[in-house]
């Protein structure tokens, strides 16, 4: 990598991304395809794998009021730094030159 490139990128963000976020539509695609008759096993609240970080609830409450009562979509500021942070990868790496 030439020095100016090295210079116009500056310091890299180096982050583990999370996944539990991704609970999140499972269990709303879960519920909606149980409600429609399709015959899922019941997810099993006590298996670790499937265990929803505390920081994830409001979110997940604020998503499943938008799919279930079409409540619109209320995404706090807090909760969007959140995703951004731990749980959404993003990448910023494109160049403009």
């Amino acid at each position: 990598m030439s020095n100016l490139i090295a210079a116009c990128v500056g310091e890299w963000l180096d982050r583990e991304v999370r996944g539990e976020y991704s609970l999140i539509p499972l269990y709303l695609m879960h519920k909606l395809a149980v409600d429609a008759g399709l015959p899922f096993d019941e997810i099993d609240p006590k298996d670790s794998s499937y265990a929803l970080p505390q920081e994830l609830a409001p979110v997940a409450r604020n998503l499943a009021a938008h799919v279930w009562y079409g409540n619109e979509l209320l995404m706090y500021p807090e909760s969007k730094a959140l995703l951004k942070q731990r749980y959404i990868h993003h990448s910023d790496h494109y160049l403009t030159i």
